[in-house]
């Protein structure tokens, strides 16, 4: 079945989903729709996030392309991953 950037839109971040697995689901997904805006993917991505600190932080400090977001994703990831890994 070929995907189209619609089906992204259907892409949220599940209930104890942790930010690490929607943002692997989600690039997942997006490669495997060729030619898809970098601006859809921000927006839908953002819109699929569950409210949390995270969100409101991007939602405070604009997040101004698809690039932006994904270096401030892997570093919010890199962060919760240090506090999982001091809590063990």
């Amino acid at each position: 079945m070929i995907k189209d950037s619609s089906h992204l839109s259907r892409i949220c971040q599940n209930e104890g989903e942790s930010l690490k697995e929607y943002f692997q689901r989600f690039s997942t997904e997006a490669q495997q729709i060729p030619g898809v805006d970098p601006e859809l993917l921000r927006g839908v991505f953002l819109g699929g996030l569950r409210p949390g600190p995270f969100y409101s932080a991007l939602m405070r400090d604009t997040v101004h392309s698809y690039a932006d977001l994904i270096h401030r994703v892997e570093a919010q990831i890199s962060v919760d991953d240090a506090i999982n890994a001091h809590r063990k």
